[in-house]
Formats: structure tokens, sequence, C-alpha cells
């Protein structure tokens, strides 16, 4: 009898060590998310992620890592327009499901609303330049969907660029660069590169008018917004 029972606990070590091995191994990683799946570079009908292995989130979509349209979030309700930073559980790579992410913890919620912003503008004033009427077709911004790129343009100069941070009034813009072709063109500006980069500030009114303003809320741009215009490209949203 005790060689019975003897028997009996080593198989029942060996039957729980055996399901303990079995079981899926883990590692935990904290990370951002981007605020929404953006067109793959290889293919814009597939939509990827995008994460920053960072703890300060940083706006400048090119420091992110990009994740093909596989890699899933299981346990989280992805809201476009935030931020998030998480706490996410990651499978072995010979694991049964190697692209699902378990998120185990919202450290962080952050609300993008560059979203807000996002269509054609025309310029009707830069700082206290007023664009006349007939010159509106030449003077315009751009606010472009999932990157959060900025474009402007003058008669004979053309800007593109990344927004900073954007909060429900702050605003900011880290890069402006002037588009090669337009650099060595002699023109004024009015100084609406400046303009931009000065701004810290905006006001949405009606969603159809908008004012930015310097850290002294002196007004550098005032904008009226396209009718019709997609920043996201036609059909798409």
């Amino acid at each position: 009898m005790k060689a019975y029972h003897y028997f009996l606990i080593y198989g029942i070590l060996i039957f729980t060590s055996c399901k303990e091995s079995e079981s899926p191994k883990t590692t935990e990683e904290t990370f951002w998310v981007w605020t929404s799946r953006i067109p793959c570079d290889f293919d814009t009908t597939i939509r990827c992620l995008y994460v920053l292995k960072e703890n300060t989130l940083d706006y400048n979509l090119n420091n992110w890592i990009r994740l093909d349209e596989k890699y899933i979030l299981s346990d989280f309700d992805y809201q476009s327009d935030y931020f998030y930073q998480l706490k996410v559980e990651i499978p072995e790579a010979n694991s049964q499901n190697p692209f699902e992410y378990k998120v185990i913890d919202v450290i962080q919620k952050v609300k993008d609303f560059s979203t807000e912003l996002n269509a054609g503008w025309d310029i009707l004033q830069i700082n206290s330049f007023k664009v006349p009427e007939d010159k509106f077709a030449y003077f315009k911004i751009n606010f472009e969907g999932w990157r959060r790129i900025i474009s402007a343009n003058t008669e004979c100069k053309f800007y593109s660029g990344n927004l900073g941070k954007v909060g429900e009034s702050e605003f900011s813009v880290f890069s402006l660069s002037i588009d090669y072709f337009t650099e060595n063109t002699e023109c004024d500006d009015f100084g609406l590169k400046d303009a931009i980069l000065t701004s810290k500030s905006y006001n949405l009114i009606n969603s159809d008018s908008l004012i930015l303003k310097d850290q002294n809320q002196k007004i550098t741009l005032i904008l009226k917004r396209l009718p019709g215009y997609n920043p996201y490209g036609p059909g798409k949203k």
C-alpha cells in the first residue's frame, strides 16, 4: 500500500511538473501606442501599429517602431485619438499566439487634440499681414491625418513639418523645413515659417475658424477651414 501511495504521489508530481512546463512563458514590457493604426509603408491598404519603448512620450513618429498588422493587443479597449502607455505580456516567439500582446495595465492615457485641427485651411492673416482675398488660393495650411503632419505654403514657398504636443489649447510644432524646390526662390513668405514655429496656443471657433497665438498671446495666424477637405485622402477617415 505504501508503494502504491508513493507511485501515486510521484505520478501527480510529474503530471503537475509537466503541466507547469507546458505553460507559455511571457515577458513584461512597457511601451507607448500611437493614436491609431496607420497605413503601412509597404501596403497602404493595411494598417500597422506603432509603439515607442521610452518612458517619455515622443511626438515624432520617426522615432517609433512599426509592428505589422498581425499584432494584436488583447484585453484592451483601443480608442483612437489617444496615446496610451501600456504594460503588456509578450509571449515567446514559439508560442501558440506570438503576435498577441496581453495588456495588463494602462499606465497613461493622453488625449491628442490635433485631430480636431485635421483639415485644409485658408491663411487669412500672418502676424499683422492680412492676406488679400485674391491670394487665398496660394496661402494654405494643412494638418494631415494620422501622422500629425503640417504643411504650409505661400505663393512661392512650401514648408512641411511635424506637430508636437497639441492639447486642449496648447500648440507646438517641433520641426518645419522648406521644400527643396522652393528654398532658393526669391520671394517674401511674410513671416509664415516663424509664425508657425512661434505659435504656442490656439483657439478653435465653431470648428471653422482657427486662431494661433505665441507665448505672449499675440496673434500669429488666423485661418479659415476649407469646406470638403479630407486630410486622410479621398474616401478615407
